[in-house]
């Protein structure tokens, strides 16, 4: 589903507190159009039927973007997507938008390393500071096994930290275990060899 909000808030320039966008003739201003097409059929994680020119499910996803646009008419807007998606792709999306994109890595802002990149209409957009954030800052418990995460993962089965040198690593966090604990509870039974 395409994660698209028109946003009225205030922090831009000249922008004042407003309601969403009833239709095409502009009855209530749009103020922002905020938008990224899932990048699942872009990115080079796919590794089958990843799509390299602007056609395709992937393409279609973004179009969703272009029409709710050209809709609403926003005053300003912004688009993101991975750094990771075909020059094809890339190059058209930036035709289709009138703006060169910018590359920012998020792991300035927050504990994942994901270079992604946006287009935008909004005036001095620059890169942001290093605000140095690691995974530790961010857990509420356990103990990181590396600084930054790269990738989140749904699926766990074949993650372990000797696995770590792979493309695309697991994030994992390692959490002390009291056996005291668990022994008191019913969960751990101590076998005999």
């Amino acid at each position: 589903m395409m994660i698209s909000k028109c946003v009225c808030k205030s922090g831009l320039p000249d922008l004042q507190t407003g309601s969403y966008a009833a239709g095409p003739n502009r009855t209530t201003l749009t103020k922002l159009l905020l938008g990224g097409s899932p990048c699942t059929h872009w990115s080079i994680a796919q590794s089958r039927h990843r799509e390299t020119r602007p056609e395709g499910q992937g393409w279609e996803l973004f179009r969703n973007y272009l029409i709710a646009k050209a809709r609403y008419q926003p005053d300003y807007f912004l688009y993101e997507n991975n750094k990771s998606m075909a020059p094809a792709i890339r190059e058209q999306i930036t035709a289709e938008l009138g703006v060169e994109p910018i590359l920012i890595n998020s792991a300035l802002v927050s504990a994942q390393s994901r270079q992604r990149l946006y287009w935008t209409n909004i005036p001095g957009v620059e890169q942001p500071e290093d605000r140095g954030l690691v995974l530790r800052d961010i857990l509420e418990s356990g103990l990181p096994l590396r600084e930054k995460g790269y990738t989140l993962k749904a699926n766990y089965a074949n993650a372990s930290a000797a696995n770590a040198s792979g493309h695309f690593p697991a994030t994992m966090a390692a959490e002390p275990v009291n056996k005291r604990n668990l022994t008191q509870k019913g969960w751990y039974h101590e076998r005999k060899f």
